[in-house]
């Protein structure tokens, strides 16, 4: 299902992906420590006038997020937290325990 643009720009950025400013939206992602990672997604300044982020960018965002599509829904819809999303990233080794600690 697509998701509204600003909608996922305010929830990244709530939980810790700092925006930086090109010929696109580049976000960052920063550890709750405030280390910053590897992991950056990005959005497109054309798609800031449209409503929507199509299933397919979604994916791909997913994927840049180190997530699977249906944890970074859960993600941007806010009922997986900066923590649980931590715990994601070491799991799969795209952080460290000092990283967060």
């Amino acid at each position: 299902m697509p998701r509204k643009y600003a909608d996922v720009e305010r929830n990244i950025t709530k939980k810790g992906f700092q925006k930086t400013e090109s010929d696109h939206h580049f976000y960052t992602y920063y550890t709750t420590t405030n280390l910053r990672t590897a992991i950056r997604t990005k959005m497109s300044h054309s798609n800031r006038g449209a409503s929507d982020i199509s299933d397919n960018l979604i994916s791909v965002m997913a994927r840049q997020c180190c997530l699977t599509r249906s944890d970074f829904c859960k993600f941007i819809d806010c009922s997986l937290s900066q923590v649980q999303y931590e715990q994601i990233l070491l799991a799969v080794g795209k952080i460290k325990p000092e990283d967060i600690n």
